[in-house]
């Protein structure tokens, strides 16, 4: 990880005072139950880089068509383990979402077979109820960085910095450089090469 990328590690506070993910999230829950919807909203809002989105229903109500035009990263259910219609449906739409898709489950009552049964089906993470502020935020951070992989790269730039003899400053401006393009843009990945594998001073 280079200088520029610790100044906002993911998993620490940001300057605002909010948790930031690493990389920017869409995130949709369904959930008829407005304590579920309302709890991860106020969890969601202490993170930066992260949009929410609630919607009232069971999920068996939610046409594909509605969820696909939101365009979720992140999509959390909230649905009966016990339900064989509710599973059906949420193995349906693991087959049409798209592959960058992170499908979260909740329940208020959980089995270990139950559980066992969602993973199997091929959901990101479950969290069990009432939710916790920190395993929605690993499990949000695991689909960030899924998502991240996920996403189409722009492609970057390397800038090279040379100096005619020791003392010149060109690491000086190299890490000041690279910790202003992630102050600019905190969605911009900065990575610091020093070749001067024996004296480099990048570290330090």
């Amino acid at each position: 990880m280079s200088v520029a990328d610790n100044i906002n590690e993911e998993g620490q506070e940001s300057a605002a005072g909010k948790v930031r993910l690493p990389v920017s999230l869409k995130i949709v829950v369904v959930s008829t139950a407005a304590k579920v919807g309302d709890a991860i909203r106020d969890m969601v809002d202490t993170m930066s880089r992260a949009d929410i989105e609630v919607i009232d229903s069971e999920i068996g109500e939610v046409d594909d068509a509605v969820i696909s035009r939101k365009k979720p990263d992140v999509l959390i259910l909230d649905f009966k383990l016990d339900s064989p219609t509710d599973l059906e449906r949420l193995q349906n739409l693991l087959q049409n979402l798209a592959a960058s898709c992170c499908v979260i489950a909740t329940a208020q009552t959980s089995t270990v077979d139950g559980v066992r049964r969602l993973m199997r089906l091929g959901i990101a993470d479950f969290l069990p109820q009432p939710i916790d502020r920190d395993d929605l935020l690993s499990a949000l951070q695991l689909a960030a960085r899924k998502v991240r992989q996920t996403r189409p790269s722009g492609g970057g730039k390397a800038v090279t910095f040379l100096h005619a003899g020791g003392g010149a400053g060109a690491t000086t401006l190299a890490v000041n450089f690279a910790c202003t393009i992630k102050e600019e843009n905190e969605d911009a990945s900065v990575c610091i090469l020093d070749l001067d594998v024996q004296f480099g001073q990048v570290a330090i």
